[in-house]
């Protein structure tokens, strides 16, 4: 009779452990959106991870823009044609303000300087004229800042003749270039 007895009582035990693990797992299943009140769930209930911005309304979603970052690295760009001698598809305000020779561009932007600033050029190769035994150039030089206005950019445009042999000798020639500075 005892091992009938604790038989009883070890199968009572483990049926009720099985639906009382069981349980929640069949309430979470049962449960929906719609019979929950409003109000009654709050951000402790929610697990971390599991909502996304689209499980939230759109004038919240509106209201999740941060401050505005910082200025990214490239401060002014543009694009320089020698036809007309003007400044292209630019970020504003940058003018050529003289020609001193051909080949030479000085260019002003305002609030950025040389001193403070980094060009980067790069030549138009599309209305390159050289082309053969010759290679087109283009340079930013701090130096023979005599030529342009104190704080302006001066690019140099010029091509390299190889000829015959081993002497090349240097052409400056205006070329369309494009920039960005930084």
């Amino acid at each position: 009779m005892r091992i009938t007895s604790t038989l009883v009582s070890l199968t009572t035990v483990t049926l009720v452990a099985v639906l009382a693990g069981g349980g929640g797992a069949v309430a979470g299943s049962l449960i929906t959106g719609k019979q929950i009140k409003d109000g009654s769930v709050t951000g402790v209930d929610i697990k971390d991870g599991s909502l996304g911005v689209k499980d939230m309304a759109a004038t919240t979603r509106k209201k999740l823009r941060g401050p505005r970052g910082p200025a990214g690295l490239v401060r002014a760009y543009g694009a320089h044609y020698t036809a007309d001698e003007a400044v292209h598809t630019q970020s504003g305000g940058i003018t050529s303000t003289s020609y001193p020779s051909e080949g030479i561009v000085c260019l002003h932007v305002p609030g950025l300087t040389p001193a403070a600033s980094v060009m980067t050029v790069d030549l138009v190769w599309e209305g390159d004229r050289t082309f053969g035994t010759s290679q087109s150039f283009i340079e930013v030089r701090a130096e023979h800042q005599e030529l342009c206005r104190s704080g302006d950019f001066v690019v140099y445009t010029f091509w390299r003749d190889f000829g015959s042999g081993q002497n090349a000798s240097l052409h400056p020639d205006d070329m369309a270039f494009t920039f960005q500075i930084s």
